[in-house]
């Protein structure tokens, strides 16, 4: 019994350690990390990001020239999609409002 529920609380610290957390509106996860945001595009015009999708999150505006950083090629037929923005949090924006950087 002491060995099952050793392996349970191995269990349980091995996953928080690999990051199955939230933290600051950044997704921290094994294979969704901040640092996997590495395509960068830059707003073609005044655009507005979004904290998540539901219809009471925070809102602001990324002004046009503004670089942000994508974890995937974005395609102007998602309405939205995750971006690390400026000061380093992941927010919902409109990618056809970007163009690559490069």
């Amino acid at each position: 019994m002491k060995s099952l529920l050793l392996l349970a609380a191995l269990m349980g610290g091995l996953c928080y350690a690999a990051g199955c957390q939230t933290s600051d509106g950044r997704r921290v996860g094994v294979t969704d990390r901040p640092s996997d945001y590495d395509r960068a595009y830059v707003a073609t015009r005044d655009t507005e990001w979004r904290s998540s999708k539901a219809d009471d999150a925070q809102t602001g505006t990324i002004p046009r020239g503004t670089t942000v950083y994508f974890d995937h090629i974005p395609t102007s037929a998602m309405n939205w999609m995750q971006a690390r923005v400026p000061d380093g949090a992941v927010r919902y924006v409109h990618p056809a409002d970007f163009t690559s950087a490069k």
